[in-house]
């Protein structure tokens, strides 16, 4: 008991100075800041390093026992520690961290597996990419690329096909040098994006809601060749306007697409007679 009450009261302590750390980080009114995004998409920003060691230096723990007490902070938290020092910088990035508050941060989310996020930016990263990895991201992008076997072709496949995120220069890598961290950077800012892919449509099952009242007839697939049979018309094409905003399928008056900011999915034609909600499938 003696040992379990030390062994508390160490922790607690030793989090006591951790937040007394990032308070006093805060007070310096050095802000986090990338190009014009907010507190939580400043997480894709470049943190210089700081000669701030402070108390941190007098606090000696196993790698272990520190990711154990970074596992209570909140991301934009995380960052804020990561610029105290390069040591503290490289516990704050670490990737079972990030991958935990992926996890978190995306349940409930649509086409968000526990898997890196197929439109992430990993320029920064690239080292710690496996083949695996490498290989479901080329596949969820949509790129045939099944003949390639070696990590340098695949690396390259991967950031030849970087999808565009909002507000970010394409031609600019993010300086973020954790996967997992690029990820939950990247899934923030994607989804801001108001249009959607081809891949995008075809992935997702859609549960239309015609005038107010749902569909009996099951889940409608638009598929990736342009393709749609609707059981009540049989076969027609579809094809996506406007760069994405719009839906148009033959015989039926262009849809706007909106996002579904709760979970990530998309409506296409909200507010309309003719509304289709993405719906996530099993594979």
């Amino acid at each position: 008991c003696d040992m379990a009450a030390t062994a508390v009261g160490t922790v607690q302590l030793l989090l006591r100075r951790l937040m007394r750390l990032l308070r006093r980080l805060c007070d310096t009114g050095n802000e986090i800041t990338h190009s014009s995004l907010d507190a939580r998409t400043q997480l894709a920003a470049s943190l210089p390093e700081s000669a701030c060691e402070g108390e941190a230096s007098e606090v000696q723990l196993l790698t272990e026992s520190w990711l154990v007490i970074l596992g209570f902070l909140a991301p934009e938290e995380l960052c804020r520690y990561a610029r105290l020092n390069r040591r503290l910088r490289e516990l704050a990035e670490d990737d079972g961290l990030w991958r935990q508050l992926c996890k978190a941060h995306w349940a409930g989310k649509q086409w968000m597996p526990d898997e890196l996020f197929r439109n992430g930016d990993y320029r920064r990263a690239e080292q710690h990419l496996t083949v695996a990895e490498c290989k479901s991201l080329l596949q969820r992008r949509g790129a045939a690329v099944a003949s390639v076997t070696k990590k340098p072709e695949l690396l390259q496949a991967v950031h030849s096909c970087n999808p565009k995120l909002p507000g970010v220069d394409k031609a600019k890598p993010l300086l973020i040098r954790g996967k997992w961290k690029a990820s939950y950077a990247c899934a923030e800012l994607d989804s801001r994006r108001e249009t959607i892919t081809v891949d995008e449509v075809a992935h997702f099952r859609w549960h239309l809601i015609y005038h107010g009242r749902p569909s009996q007839m099951g889940l409608r697939h638009f598929r990736r060749d342009g393709v749609f049979v609707s059981p009540h018309f049989g076969e027609t094409l579809w094809f996506l306007g406007e760069g994405g905003k719009e839906f148009v399928m033959h015989g039926v008056p262009p849809l706007q697409v909106k996002r579904n900011t709760a979970n990530w999915g998309w409506v296409i034609g909200a507010g309309t007679g003719t509304e289709y909600h993405s719906q996530e499938v099993d594979d």
